[in-house]
């Protein structure tokens, strides 16, 4: 057996056949290729046996692609200096216009890049179109149709940034414009005392607001001048500003903050000593109506001032941010006196406390991911002698990304109590009860990051403490332009 054997080896070395495998390193010495080949006795040039299929980054070198070989589990490169990450990139096909459209902050995209350049140079344009359609199913105080009431808000705004625009550093000039046409459905068919909309006023046409802001010491220190919104500067919460109704999402109702759709001329000082802590402190026309200059109220006639400080804390433990404010507020305007005796009281007050939190989170290590669970807490006092409302308590729960593959939408539901005085119960023989309640659930779908869509749907128990029982469905669309 072991002779048949060398006979075979014998009989292979004479036939000239030589097998080989030779191993060539790369450049880098990380990848390998290995090459087989049989040197023939004819001395017939080798054969080369090297895999044809190609990855998909890699191409011919005489198309000037470059040839990559990857046997290791990692790729490399053969020329130049240019990372795998980057030619993946190039084989990735661009967006194309209606996506870009679509996933851009504004409706009207940034006008061929002419939108950024002005930002950049300190100049920023802001649209919003709002539209609001509400439907009283049943109750409130006008019971013989069932109305539904449409009406449209166009805010425009423009901001001047002192320093892009190369003058001083931390200044900033804005001067916005308000639009509305429309009817509303709250004063005439629910009768309640607060605002079942936010935006349920009158008709208007105005110059709403134009103001300068000077910061000082890296904006420790910031003084705000002019006719102004003070809802942008006091008692605003974040997500709170999603609901309908305005008592959770700008101010509670025994508060005369002087705010849309009256704005006012004022006064406003912020003092920033930290990250999380501010103090506030405003004074401004008591008696500002929004279609004037502000000038002629604010120094003409018997003029009445409203003052307001406010002191927040803002923090984000274990990455779930949270937000507290507190304030007391003085108006000095005469108001009439709700008490038997009648006649009128110089001055009226009062205090507030709210505070929105983040009780759970889907991403608890990511800092900058806002998805998860939301509550909002708000008490105001005003005395029953001067002021309708004395007690007002509200509470909201906001879940914000509820759905997967959808995490800007918003769902939330909330009650707003407003407790009458005794004092006008008392006055008023209209069968008022003690309190009248909001009951608001709303899902805001955000379509685009300038489009949304928001249906809504309120309850009101027994609005303005008298009125029957109604109950409100409608729909918010907003578009940023």
């Amino acid at each position: 057996m072991k002779k048949f054997i060398w006979v075979i080896a014998a009989a292979l070395v004479l036939s000239g056949v030589n097998f080989s495998c030779k191993a060539i390193a790369a450049e880098d010495e990380t990848a390998l290729e290995i090459i087989a080949a049989a040197e023939l006795p004819d001395e017939q040039s080798a054969v080369d046996v090297t895999p044809k299929k190609k990855r998909f980054w890699q191409k011919n070198k005489d198309e000037n692609i470059v040839e990559v070989v990857d046997l290791r589990g990692g790729v490399e490169k053969e020329e130049g200096d240019k990372p795998l990450e980057a030619v993946v990139e190039e084989s990735v096909e661009p967006k194309t216009p209606l996506q870009g459209w679509l996933e851009g902050d504004y409706m009207t995209g940034d006008w061929g890049g002419w939108r950024t350049k002005l930002e950049e140079h300190g100049v920023t344009f802001e649209a919003m179109y709002l539209n609001d359609t509400m439907q009283r199913f049943y109750g409130g105080i006008e019971k013989s149709r069932y109305p539904i009431r449409n009406f449209g808000l166009i805010d425009t705004a423009i901001l001047l940034d002192t320093e892009k625009l190369g003058l001083w550093k931390n200044g900033q000039f804005v001067v916005r414009y308000q639009f509305k046409r429309g009817s509303y459905i709250g004063d005439s068919y629910i009768g309640a005392y607060q605002y079942v909309d936010a935006y349920d006023a009158g008709d208007m046409n105005q110059v709403a607001e134009y103001w300068y802001e000077q910061g000082f010491f890296d904006n420790k220190i910031q003084i705000k001048v002019g006719k102004q919104d003070a809802c942008y500067d006091f008692m605003m919460l974040d997500l709170a500003t999603n609901f309908v109704n305005n008592s959770h999402a700008f101010f509670m109702p025994n508060v005369p903050l002087p705010a849309y759709p009256d704005q006012a001329m004022g006064l406003v000082l912020k003092i920033n000593p930290t990250d999380w802590l501010s103090f506030r402190t405003g004074w401004y026309d008591g008696k500002a109506k929004g279609s004037t200059t502000g000038f002629n109220t604010a120094f003409g006639g018997d003029p009445a001032s409203f003052l307001i400080q406010e002191i927040g804390i803002r923090h984000n433990k274990n990455n779930m941010p949270g937000t507290i404010l507190a304030g007391g507020w003085l108006h000095t305007g005469h108001v009439d006196t709700l008490s038997n005796a009648g006649g009128t009281k110089g001055q009226t007050l009062g205090t507030y406390i709210e505070a929105e939190q983040m009780i759970w989170k889907k991403l608890k290590d990511d800092a900058e991911d806002t998805q998860g669970l939301y509550a909002l807490l708000q008490y105001s006092y005003a005395p029953e002698n001067r002021s309708e409302i004395e007690n007002y308590y509200g509470g909201t729960l906001m879940f914000k990304g509820p759905l997967k593959d959808r995490p800007d939408d918003i769902v939330g539901v909330g009650a707003a109590i407003a407790q009458f005085g005794g004092n006008l119960r008392n006055l008023v023989d209209d069968g008022r009860k003690g309190v009248e309640t909001i009951l608001e659930a709303f899902y805001k779908i955000q379509m685009t990051p300038w489009l949304s869509l928001q249906p809504v749907a309120q309850f009101i128990l027994r609005p303005n403490g008298s009125a029957a029982n109604s109950f409100v469905m409608g729909f918010r669309t907003c578009i940023s332009f």
